[in-house]
């Protein structure tokens, strides 16, 4: 109930930043140049500026950093162009591409990861699947509900997906047990 600021990052214009392998990684726009600003945070109230980098290749010129997903040292990234972008953040502080995962043509909403997949909704192609489970090497897996445009959430074994179709104005929310993620119940 006592909250309690212990620091300020202040960027000229707007920003968005992940926790990722102890760094916060702000996507950001200082001096119309839209850059990676990475900061230690090992102490929280003292952040520490250790990198400023270009967006990697892959990643277009403004990436949504709020919607990606972070595991262990690596982030990965709903991209209009890619569907997925798998990034790594080094023990160092920099950050590196390492490939992406299977082209769409845009995302719905932000991914989930589930185990070793990520769940990412994508525009009138339903749930994209990505197995993860060689990080150096993620790989698109299967779709689940084609021909859907949804949002997703997760706990546990459950999928909640809000979903709808082009050319209908109804949407409908559903819940999914998928433990077996390639037999939704």
């Amino acid at each position: 109930a006592a909250w309690e600021l212990l620091s300020t990052i202040t960027h000229q214009f707007y920003s968005r930043a992940i926790s990722c392998n102890g760094y916060l990684v702000c996507g950001a726009v200082e001096n119309n140049s839209q850059r990676f600003y990475i900061y230690d945070i090992t102490d929280p109230s003292l952040p520490v500026l250790v990198c400023s980098s270009p967006y990697p290749p892959g990643l277009g010129s403004s990436p949504d950093v709020e919607k990606m997903l972070s595991f262990n040292d690596y982030l990965f990234h709903p991209n209009f162009n890619y569907g997925c972008v798998c990034l790594k953040i080094t023990d160092a502080g920099q950050i590196e591409f390492v490939s992406k995962c299977y082209r769409f043509n845009m995302y719905s909403s932000a991914g989930r990861r589930y185990g070793s997949f990520i769940l990412q909704p994508i525009v009138y192609s339903g749930v994209a699947v990505f197995d993860i489970s060689d990080l150096n090497n993620p790989n698109y897996a299967f779709t689940m509900f084609e021909s859907y445009t949804s949002q997703i959430d997760m706990h546990g074994d459950l999928l909640y997906i809000r979903m709808w179709q082009t050319n209908s104005p109804n949407s409908f929310d559903r819940i999914y047990n998928v433990s077996d993620l390639y037999n939704p119940v």
